[in-house]
């Protein structure tokens, strides 16, 4: 019996789709583990500070070009999925949203070649930068999310991954190379994006986007745009805040430090990726209870795994920093990284109840929590890296995530306390699993 309930729970479109997030995400985790170490190598820190800081510009430029649409496209395709008409047309007016909100990146980031000196030295790394965040912004990855139909495109973004790191180890030999490794950063992008859009427009008839549906998508996303840009205030933005006040090299540890912690918060994202279609689904079918028995599943799958990940990282951190960096990292980002990893399961309470909050439809009520967990960031680190450097840039980061977990549970318990209550009863259950656990390795 229990072993046809173990086959039926496989066999579930929940798991089958977790299944194969994981394998992009062990994709997501093994070429930075197998191409940082070479490339922190090779390039040396100065060089290597500027592909950090390059990388981090074109993520900022992303998610303008998202606005959002990795949470609303992923709600409107759970929620039309079952009607094609529906869906056709939700899809054409993300994609054209996503095609004007491009072509709007384009004077911000020639502004940011007139301003910021580290891209004006280097225009190339601008270029390449802009490239990377147009084809990741167009990228219909929430789509097949929406649709729970992950398999496919997981495996071929799996397969771009590592091609672009045998490309890396073939091609990047010094410093001067640090071209080539934005190079492929962006050639990777483009590569999944027009797979991706293959795949998509096989199930949903090509039709040119109409302005007015455009603009209309764009402005049913607004808030949630505001949350992601708020978020990347205090997440992908890091290190470009820190560039501003330090040198290339302290950018450089920073940036090793922080590229572990955001990786290792990838191994639990599969889970709450493939739960929030479903979740969505629910809720808009009015099946709150069933929602939240889902999403009490959720919370004590990626509790748990959260907790072990963020007492493992703490404690081999000198370790871990050395062989995928080098010793000349160990004496500066051993210790930013036992201060970020910290935001392990401040941001699992934020993402658990922040994802439910948006599947009711309460955008803004998520923006104000995102804008004010941003402002904090910032605000904390334009005081905080000039006095003390990095770790202050650290501290900032993790001021900033509990901040956003203390409002979303607030906002939580002000909508429904029965969902808090099972918040809370799994967080506790965890706790008391891990320490039970603990207890008997000792």
């Amino acid at each position: 019996m229990r072993l046809k309930r173990l086959r039926q729970a496989i066999a579930h479109p929940i798991s089958q789709n977790v299944f194969a997030l994981y394998w992009l995400q062990f994709a997501t985790f093994m070429v930075p583990l197998i191409t940082l170490p070479y490339v922190a190598r090779v390039l040396q820190p100065s060089a290597f500070g500027l592909v950090v800081f390059s990388q981090g510009f074109a993520f900022v430029l992303m998610v303008l070009i998202d606005w959002g649409f990795s949470f609303h496209g992923t709600r409107e395709a759970a929620s039309t999925r079952e009607d094609p008409a529906e869906l056709a047309q939700a899809v054409h007016n993300v994609r054209g949203a996503q095609l004007l909100l491009s072509a709007a990146s384009l004077p911000i980031a020639l502004g940011a070649l007139l301003v910021v000196p580290k891209l004006s030295e280097h225009p190339e790394f601008l270029i390449l930068a802009w490239v990377a965040a147009v084809a990741g912004g167009l990228s219909p990855s929430w789509y097949f999310v929406g649709v729970e139909r992950l398999r496919l495109i997981s495996f071929i973004q799996l397969a771009f991954r590592f091609l672009g790191a045998g490309l890396t180890f073939a091609f990047v030999r010094g410093p001067d190379d640090a071209w080539i490794v934005m190079a492929l950063f962006a050639a990777s992008n483009v590569t999944a994006w027009i797979a991706a859009d293959i795949l998509m427009y096989r199930e949903i008839k090509f039709r040119v986007p109409r302005l007015r549906p455009s603009l209309g998508a764009v402005r049913g996303s607004t808030m949630l745009f505001i949350s992601t840009v708020a978020v990347t205030l205090y997440t992908a933005f890091n290190v470009v805040l820190l560039g501003l006040f330090e040198p290339s090299a302290a950018v450089a540890h920073f940036g090793a430090a922080e590229r572990i912690l955001r990786v290792s918060l990838q191994v639990l994202a599969p889970i709450g990726t493939a739960v929030y279609p479903r979740l969505a689904a629910l809720q808009a079918a009015h099946k709150h209870e069933r929602a939240r028995e889902l999403l009490a599943i959720a919370i004590a799958a990626v509790g748990a795994v959260g907790l072990v990940l963020a007492a493992a990282l703490a404690a081999l951190a000198p370790l871990i920093i050395r062989i995928l960096f080098g010793s000349a990292f160990v004496a500066e980002s051993v210790p930013l990284l036992r201060v970020l990893v910290l935001i392990i399961p401040i941001a699992i309470v934020s993402a658990i109840a922040g994802s439910w909050l948006v599947t009711l439809h309460m955008d803004r009520r998520v923006a104000r929590i995102a804008l004010g967990a941003g402002a904090i960031n910032v605000a904390l680190g334009c005081v905080l890296t000039p006095l003390f450097g990095p770790v202050g840039m650290a501290w900032s980061v993790v001021t900033a995530e509990a901040s956003a977990a203390v409002g979303t549970l607030i906002a939580v318990a002000r909508y429904d306390r029965d969902t808090l209550s099972h918040l809370l009863s799994r967080m506790r259950l965890g706790a008391r699993q891990l320490a039970s656990s603990s207890q008997e390795a000792e």
